[in-house]
């Protein structure tokens, strides 16, 4: 939700880093044991849809219309052999402190494009 502009309420990350989005921007859904929350900081009542197809995640948030769209579409720019563990912060606002495990398997590294609807 942090493309949402909705305030994160509770968030666990992985345990090791993952491969579609920036450190920091994931979170793990182990339902009923670990989940996300956010707060709806709108005017009016939102909903939120998730959807799992053939290994692509689509989360959709339905509401007042902002004009804001917001789509990530990874791309390898390079590999990366493994590495000691990381930490990650999203934006310059403090959102959370994450550390992850070391790990000795190759990484491969994103890129995120954001953009605006008119």
């Amino acid at each position: 939700m942090l493309f949402a502009d909705l305030p994160v309420v509770e968030r666990v990350p992985h345990q090791v880093p993952v491969i579609y989005v920036p450190l920091g921007q994931d979170a793990t859904v182990l339902y009923p044991n670990i989940d996300f929350r956010c707060t709806n900081n709108t005017a009016g009542p939102i909903t939120i849809c998730t959807i799992v197809r053939a290994g692509l995640l689509t989360v959709r948030i339905y509401g007042k219309a902002t004009g804001k769209s917001v789509q990530i579409k990874p791309q390898i720019l390079k590999v990366i052999k493994g590495r000691s563990g990381s930490k990650g912060c999203v934006k310059k606002t403090m959102i959370s402190r994450d550390v992850y495990a070391p790990s000795e398997r190759s990484k491969r590294v994103f890129c995120v494009k954001t953009g605006s609807r008119n």
